[in-house]
C-alpha cells in the first residue's frame, strides 16, 4: 500500500505543476514545469493450482501496489544556455 506520506507528496507534485502552469507557460517561454504520477494497483483473486513453483504466480489472493513520479523542471538561463533538471520516483512489486 502507498504511505499517507506519499499520497501527499504526489498531490503536492500535482498541484504545484498545475499553479507552474497558469503562471508560465501562457505569458513566458523561459521556464518549463511538468509533473507526471501513475499509480498502478494490481490484484489477482485465488484460484486452484495443480503445482506451484518459483516461476509460477501463487494461487493465493494478491493485491500489490505501484507508483512511478517524474517532476520535470527546464529554465533557459542566458543565450544558449539552459538548466534541466528531472527526479524520477519509482516503487512497488509485482505479483507473487
Amino acid at each position: 500500500m502507498i504511505l499517507k506520506k506519499q499520497k501527499a507528496f504526489i498531490f503536492i507534485l500535482l498541484l504545484f505543476e498545475m499553479n507552474i502552469y497558469a503562471q508560465y507557460s501562457i505569458h513566458s517561454d523561459r521556464f518549463s514545469i511538468h509533473a507526471q504520477t501513475t499509480i498502478i494497483y494490481k490484484y489477482k483473486p485465488s484460484f486452484q493450482a495443480p503445482y506451484t513453483g518459483d516461476n509460477s504466480l501463487q494461487p493465493q489472493t494478491e493485491r500489490k501496489t505501484s507508483v512511478t513520479s517524474t517532476l520535470f523542471f527546464g529554465a533557459a538561463l542566458w543565450k544558449g544556455a539552459a538548466l534541466f533538471v528531472n527526479p524520477e520516483l519509482a516503487g512497488g512489486s509485482g505479483l507473487s
